[in-house]
């Protein structure tokens, strides 16, 4: 399917191949649904398709404007978000969107379970005992989830590409955009809740050694986030002018590492469609062999989905041309993470 974007709210195109494969692209657009949205209308339909039009199964919830107002002021697109900031120089330089004679590629990049043990065992506090106490370096001793682990992991990965870039050992400073979803963490929303149910707050901008002795520190930002939202007046109060904060909030994290960092500042965007059930999608052809992600106009975006056998993370990554020639051929990420060309491999 030929990414564009336009006015259009959906659309689909079925490939029939001559092996007998089917192909089903789904483009949902972002000012009406997020990707559990996507998840919910892709498998009521596969239901309405394989009971013959019966929806008693069926179970999408369209009530968002009663817990969460609009609110007028705040725009209706991805691509009007980077508006938002009043300089020309945040407009221009600090958002993650393309330029327009910027390529991008979209790759695929496979963390199996195995190395995804290993990465959590980095990732997880490392606790210092004494006779009277124990303790942890950086706060919580939990074991990190599949997503932070990756997500730390890749975030000392994208550090040192800045580094290798400039080649003058100057740390990049990366800022990562996480998105929360506020489904189970304000009552009234679950996960059939349609619409935009998910807010993305900044982490602090962090510049981890390659070597990720700094991964128990990036869970513990990344957790940070997380909490902020949780315990903020979004959740609590269902104030949706937390919105506005949070948006702020973006803009001025960007200015305040621009002043302080000394080497080159990324933004990279990570959204975790992890958990959610696109392989259970059944048309009456049976479940999928791979659900694949396609970003075809943002570089710097991280998106996360499940392997089919729901251990391990595909993690689909658009890059520039350039960055992604540099990415890809990096050992350190090679040792976690293996390049797919289809997802059967």
């Amino acid at each position: 399917m030929e990414y564009t974007i336009g006015g259009e709210l959906l659309g689909v195109q079925v490939s029939f191949f001559e092996c007998g494969g089917i192909a089903v692209g789904v483009y949902l657009s972002h000012k009406i649904a997020d990707a559990r949205s996507l998840c919910t209308f892709v498998l009521s339909w596969a239901s309405i398709a394989k009971t013959s039009g019966s929806t008693s199964e069926l179970n999408p919830r369209f009530d968002l404007a009663s817990v969460f107002p609009p609110i007028e002021i705040l725009p209706s697109s991805a691509a009007e978000y980077t508006q938002v900031p009043t300089t020309e120089k945040t407009l221009q330089q600090q958002h993650s969107f393309s330029g327009p004679t910027e390529k991008t590629l979209n790759r695929v990049f496979r963390f199996r379970a195995s190395k995804i043990a290993e990465l959590k065992a980095k990732a997880k506090a490392k606790s210092t005992t004494s006779t009277t106490s124990t303790t942890s370096t950086s706060g919580d001793d939990r074991e990190p989830s599949r997503m932070m682990s990756v997500t730390a992991f890749l975030w000392s990965v994208f550090a040192a590409m800045g580094t290798g870039k400039h080649n003058n050992n100057t740390p990049r400073y990366c800022i990562l955009s996480v998105p929360v979803n506020l489904r189970g963490r304000v009552p009234d929303l679950d996960e059939h809740s349609m619409g935009n149910v998910a807010v993305t707050p900044l982490t602090v901008p962090m510049a981890p050694p390659i070597d990720l002795s700094a991964m128990p520190e990036s869970v513990k930002a990344i957790r940070d986030v997380v909490r902020r939202v949780e315990e903020g007046g979004l959740v609590k109060r269902r104030d949706g002018g937390e919105v506005v904060k949070i948006m702020e909030a973006y803009v001025e994290c960007y200015n305040k590492a621009n002043c302080t960092s000394e080497g080159e500042l990324g933004l990279y965007d990570v959204s975790s469609w992890l958990r959610f059930p696109f392989y259970e999608a059944d048309f009456g052809w049976g479940k999928p062999a791979w659900v694949a992600v396609l970003n075809g106009s943002f570089k710097n975006v991280v998106m996360y989905l499940d392997t089919k056998s729901g251990g391990g993370i595909d993690a689909w990554i658009t890059m520039t041309e350039e960055d992604m020639a540099q990415f890809e051929s990096m050992p350190e990420l090679l040792e976690f993470a293996t390049p797919l060309h289809n997802g059967l491999e």
